[in-house]
């Protein structure tokens, strides 16, 4: 069962309170984006995949325990970095398909947001593969959302929910 929860920041609604209509509106095209976004990495069609991001994009991530940052110049990277997730993930039996257990959508204002996403992936005999944390940021320009960057949560690290959050 995937939860949402919403949490809109503004000088009048804060933590998924109250929303207007228009933030409402907005949340549900943020749902739909992601839903769009994900559908397209599981169905193993990088150049799709890359048609969720602008570019020049950026990705923080930690390898072997030190901090690092790639940066995405053009959809073709971009598409390429997504191939390269698929092949390496596909050598080890995924099953096409990254579950996602939890998002949490923030609206930072009018055309900005972000969308924390915890995910797995498994082979096809449902053996674990990877799963991890995700922030996604996310720009909307001439109607259409589109990531913008992202970062990775590194494992050890205390996580909103741990608190209570």
């Amino acid at each position: 069962m995937r939860r949402t929860f919403v949490e809109v920041l503004s000088s009048t609604v804060i933590m998924g309170a109250m929303m207007t209509s228009d933030q409402r509106a907005t949340v549900e095209n943020l749902e739909k984006f992601f839903v769009s976004y994900v559908a397209a990495f599981n169905s193993r069609d990088a150049s799709r995949t890359a048609e969720h991001v602008y570019t020049p994009c950026f990705d923080l991530h930690v390898v072997d325990g030190r901090p690092g940052q790639s940066i995405f110049a053009s959809s073709a990277e971009m598409a390429a970095h997504f191939q390269d997730q698929i092949d390496r993930i596909s050598e080890l039996g995924w099953a096409g398909t990254s579950r996602v257990l939890r998002t949490r959508i923030t609206l930072l204002t009018e055309r900005t947001a972000s969308i924390l996403a915890d995910f797995e992936r498994r082979t096809t005999d449902g053996a674990f593969i990877e799963g991890g944390r995700v922030i996604y940021y996310l720009l909307n320009e001439a109607g259409d959302w589109k990531i913008s960057g992202y970062a990775h949560v590194a494992e050890g690290y205390p996580r909103p929910d741990d608190a209570g959050g």
